[in-house]
């Protein structure tokens, strides 16, 4: 049963690479740096913090989300 353990292991580590490439690209990037860019925009004199950054984007692809999911509800009413 040798092959299983490498096959496991190998399998768990393909899908732990998936796992860290898919929270680096979502949050860090498509997150935070709309919150970043959105910070910088209001208060350009300040460096936003990690969690500001994170908060912010967060909060506006949620508020996103919520506008498509109303213009696509009233628009098939």
């Amino acid at each position: 049963m040798p092959i299983d353990d490498v096959t496991g292991s190998v399998v768990g580590g393909i899908l732990r690479l998936v796992a860290w490439l898919f929270f680096d690209v979502f949050i860090e990037i498509v997150i935070q740096g709309t919150g970043y860019r959105i910070l910088r925009w209001v208060r350009p004199e300040k460096t936003p913090s990690d969690a500001a950054c994170t908060l912010v984007g967060l909060v506006f692809w949620l508020a996103i989300a919520a506008g498509t999911f109303a213009v696509v509800r009233a628009t098939l009413r």
